[in-house]
């Protein structure tokens, strides 16, 4: 854990609020670099989806399923159906989240 915060304290404030975040809500499904567990890797993901769904799908994940977005449906679909709950991030912490995701995914990528 000692290593965690050091690396947190190098990334700047913004990233570090959405370190917390992850920590505390999303790494019981989640890693960055570290492989699938009940929900996927998110190494690189902050690259590979479209910034406004990425923004919406972290905000309203319940709500993106219940419309049936095709991407959010097939995530679904391929993490046996057990769905990302909302966490209920306002907009500011999911802007964090998501630089935190996208320098840890960038340093991890590094190694």
């Amino acid at each position: 854990m000692a290593v965690f915060w050091v690396f947190v304290s190098a990334i700047g404030v913004h990233a570090q609020d959405g370190a917390q975040i992850f920590v505390s809500k999303c790494a019981q499904c989640h890693t960055i670099g570290r492989g699938d567990i009940v929900g996927p890797d998110l190494i690189g993901v902050v690259d590979e989806r479209d910034p406004a769904w990425l923004t919406r799908w972290l905000l309203e994940p319940d709500r993106m399923l219940a419309e049936r977005d095709e991407l959010a449906t097939q995530l679904l679909n391929e993490y046996k159906r057990v769905a990302m709950p909302n966490s209920n991030l306002d907009e500011a912490e999911v802007e964090s989240v998501i630089e935190y995701m996208r320098i840890t995914s960038e340093t991890v990528g590094s190694e």
